[in-house]
């Protein structure tokens, strides 16, 4: 009897491994995957953050709240790299070849009391610095080029704005 007992419980044993392993298994496999199917299907509402730089070096900031999946955020934004995506949002980046929006409207090359070429917000009388590029040597610069800075010189272009670079570089007292 004994090794009948033993035989019995080897079969019930082989027979519960079989279940488990075809039954038991691929139907908690099919639930799960009916559920993942669900979701993924289902769209979803995500922040988008989206980046933008400029060629003067500024970057600008702008969100947005869609619900749609993440492939159709790819589709509808092919022109933008996604660098991040979590469950609630997506940043999206781009490189714009030309300068900031705040170039265009307000900016203006100058120069500082310590002869350095320098972007500001408005006139250069306002003092506002937005970004700063080399010392200049005043000394051997003409005195018409030096008045255009003392006075402002409007950015209103990409073009504009590498022009005026290009210009006062030679006067770089640095390395540039």
């Amino acid at each position: 009897m004994n090794i009948y007992f033993r035989i019995g419980f080897m079969i019930l044993l082989l027979v519960g491994a079989i279940y488990f392993t075809f039954f038991h298994q691929d139907t908690a496999q099919g639930a799960g995957m009916d559920q993942y199917t669900i979701e993924s299907d289902t769209p979803i509402e995500k922040k988008l953050l989206f980046i933008r730089h400029y060629v003067d070096g500024e970057r600008s900031e702008e969100t947005k709240t869609v619900t749609s999946q993440i492939e159709e955020i790819r589709n509808d934004y092919k022109e933008w790299n996604i660098v991040d995506e979590t469950e609630k949002e997506v940043v999206l980046e781009r490189f714009e070849n030309d300068i900031s929006p705040l170039l265009k409207n307000n900016g203006y090359f100058g120069v500082t009391e310590a002869g350095v070429l320098t972007i500001y917000n408005g006139d250069p009388s306002n003092q506002e610095i937005i970004q700063s590029f080399f010392q200049i040597n005043i000394d051997g610069m003409e005195s018409r080029l030096l008045q255009k800075l003392k006075k402002g010189i409007p950015i209103k272009s990409k073009d504009c704005y590498q022009e005026v670079l290009k210009v006062y570089e030679p006067f770089s007292k640095e390395e540039w």
